[in-house]
């Protein structure tokens, strides 16, 4: 390139943001998604993340330099002046990147390499919400909302199952789209009404455009709505959609109670307390000899911790690994040190009646993915997986302390006066698990069914078109089955 080029190149827009922070809903802390475009002689591996990671690394307000050129999508990430950067990188056709390029046609994507259309599709996505939703002002507002009541709920991670920012963006402009009118308080309540009444794995798209048939797949198909069309929801499982519908569910509850003045805002917010919800956790303990080997180490792990999740699906008596969207850090093992968790929900094999859980195919299969797949040294890194009860979840899993153990009464609903008076006379309750020992191979005594009351709320089609009207619900009882008597075989590597 002739220096007059090199001239015209840099004078030239090439730094797009995209993600939250183009769609006006970027939080404190949060990574800031950015695009760097380069004319057709600028290389994705030589220039990009050797020339360009090189002089990132010099400069000295950059931190926490990682270069994954085997991410999905080749990313470089860092902080500049402590600002968390995901940057990508888009090879172009063009000789000369010109100032005002418009990303949004569909011919600029036509000779491009695979990775440069996907380092391109964050730009795309984002500016076509923002186009295709009717009001920005409130859906920017309700997205706030929706994105910190994620957070809260534990239920914010792409990597984990869960759904990322686009994802979430996009189930919020189609409410948009379906209630154009509604204010932000209503489309929020829209929102978990519409997904919990959704039928899943029917596909969610907000632009009609042709579909091809692999964006059809999965558990929970999200569309992404410029061309090419993507699934943004891939990574999810059954146990994470189950646990996101579980949810939606209760939002949608307490949505209910909101507008007929029962409760606040703040029940719905509320932050879930994941560690007393499961009486059998699975810990992953990662460990690192550098930070740099533990910048590589740590996402690299948490994006594969999908396939274990699948693994434990697939194990007898074990129905979903629900998975906590946090990593932690034991302070009292490894000064470089990284925990992630799954919560098991369990349930007794009906066909042969076995009532134990054996972990080690699962863990032993995962562990085979995960060292044998290039980036893992074994003399700089560190993987163990055990389980804990949840008496024995360490304290460090909770920064807010510790919650005390209650007793709780479980209120029995038969749909009388009469047996409801029988049944409190008769004093019954019923009691939390006793959980078994740290870790090795141990049994839970078994726990009773719990009858809970729950309520039921307006269906969709109840309220099609009316944004403004709620309606009184009644109560149902529902059963939960008995949980097993559990024998975990422990597999430590």
């Amino acid at each position: 390139m002739s220096e007059q080029l090199a001239k015209d190149a840099i004078a030239g827009n090439v730094i797009y943001t995209f993600g939250s922070f183009r769609l006006g809903v970027h939080s404190p802390g949060a990574d800031i998604d950015t695009l760097c475009i380069g004319p057709r002689n600028i290389r994705r591996e030589d220039d990009f993340f050797n020339v360009l990671g090189d002089i990132l690394r010099e400069h000295p307000e950059v931190t926490e330099l990682a270069c994954v050129p085997s991410a999905f999508v080749p990313i470089i990430t860092f902080k500049f002046a402590d600002v968390p950067i995901d940057l990508v990188f888009a090879q172009l056709a063009e000789s000369v990147i010109l100032p005002g390029l418009d990303l949004s046609t569909e011919s600029i994507i036509n000779s491009i390499d695979e990775k440069s259309k996907l380092s391109l599709n964050g730009c795309r996505v984002t500016d076509s919400i923002l186009r295709l939703v009717p009001e920005v002002e409130n859906f920017r507002l309700t997205l706030r909302a929706i994105k910190y009541w994620a957070k809260q709920r534990c239920l914010y991670s792409n990597k984990l199952g869960f759904l990322g920012g686009v994802s979430w963006a996009l189930l919020v402009a189609a409410v948009c789209q379906k209630y154009p009118t509604a204010p932000p308080s209503k489309l929020l309540c829209m929102f978990f009404i519409m997904w919990d009444s959704w039928n899943w794995p029917n596909a969610v798209s907000i632009n009609n455009i042709k579909q091809s048939g692999n964006n059809m797949n999965g558990v929970m198909p999200i569309i992404t709505p410029s061309y090419p069309q993507q699934n943004s929801t891939h990574n999810t499982t059954q146990s994470t959609l189950y646990q996101m519908k579980e949810e939606f569910r209760t939002s949608r509850a307490i949505c209910t109670d909101i507008d007929k003045g029962l409760t606040s805002w703040d029940a719905l917010f509320q932050k879930r307390s994941f560690f007393t919800e499961y009486r059998l956790y699975v810990r992953i303990n990662l460990t690192a000899t550098s930070e740099d080997i533990m910048r590589a180490w740590e996402p690299f792990v948490e994006s594969r911790i999908r396939k274990l999740i699948g693994e434990l699906e697939k194990t007898v008596n074990v129905k979903y690994a629900i998975p906590v969207s946090a990593n932690f850090h034991d302070p009292d093992g490894p000064e470089l040190n990284s925990n992630f968790f799954l919560g098991l929900i369990t349930e007794v094999n009906t066909v042969n009646g076995s009532q134990s859980i054996d972990l080690s195919l699962p863990v032993a299969n995962f562990l085979y993915l995960v060292k044998n797949s290039g980036l893992f040294q074994p003399d700089d890194m560190g993987i163990n997986i055990s389980w804990v009860s949840r008496k024995k979840v360490p304290d460090f899993c909770f920064p807010d302390g510790r919650p005390k153990r209650t007793r709780k009464r479980k209120r029995v609903s038969t749909g009388t006066p009469e047996s409801k008076k029988a049944a409190t006379e008769a004093g019954t309750t019923a009691e939390s698990s006793a959980d078994g020992e740290a870790s090795g191979s141990t049994e839970t005594t078994e726990e009773p069914a719990e009858v809970v009351e729950v309520p039921v709320v307006p269906e969709l089609q109840e309220i099609e078109g009316a944004a403004d009207h709620w309606s009184a619900a009644p109560t149902t009882t529902q059963t939960t089955t008995k949980k097993p008597k559990v024998t975990l075989m422990s597999r430590k590597i």
